[in-house]
């Protein structure tokens, strides 16, 4: 758990990486935390060996799914920063409305692979990998959280 808080603190900072560099910090941080997420999985999990082979295959899959979720997540961030000195009420609601698809998507996501591997593991194996997922992506979500400012509330001048 140790090695996912220095990758999460390292995310913190991709925001002070010039934009050039942005993209492949990004895919580094991105490759270091799946390899940590599946050491992470794997010691929480404790799975049997063929627990291990009938999930690792499906975890595949799922995790390339939401990989390409995430680069959506990505983008919205992106476009975020990029707007954000001079956010309107439309590109607000735009941004808030795409976010809301994004999560969706993760929703929709993760509700076709429950049924996935229940096909591969108990109902209760498939519960707690749920949970160890959940309790991971809740940490990456909270430090990127953490690092986005609030949109800036427009000031209203006062009659003098």
């Amino acid at each position: 758990m140790k090695k996912l808080f220095v990758l999460i603190f390292c995310l913190a900072i991709v925001s002070t990486v010039p934009c050039a560099q942005n993209d492949d910090f990004i895919e580094l941080m991105r490759s270091d935390i799946k390899t940590q997420k599946r050491v992470l999985i794997t010691e929480a999990m404790q799975f049997s060996k063929e627990e291990s082979e009938a999930f690792w295959p499906v975890y595949k899959k799922y995790e390339y799914a939401l990989s390409n979720i995430f680069d959506g997540k990505i983008k919205l961030t992106k476009d975020y920063a990029a707007n954000y000195e001079t956010m309107t009420d439309e590109k607000a609601r735009a941004l808030v409305h795409k976010s809301l698809e994004v999560d969706e998507k993760i929703i929709q996501l993760k509700k076709e692979f429950f049924a996935k591997f229940e096909q591969v593991l108990s109902p209760i194996t498939t519960a707690k990998f749920f949970q160890v997922d959940n309790q991971i992506n809740m940490l990456l979500n909270l430090q990127l959280a953490s690092q986005l400012p609030l949109v800036k509330t427009p000031e209203v001048k006062k009659p003098e």
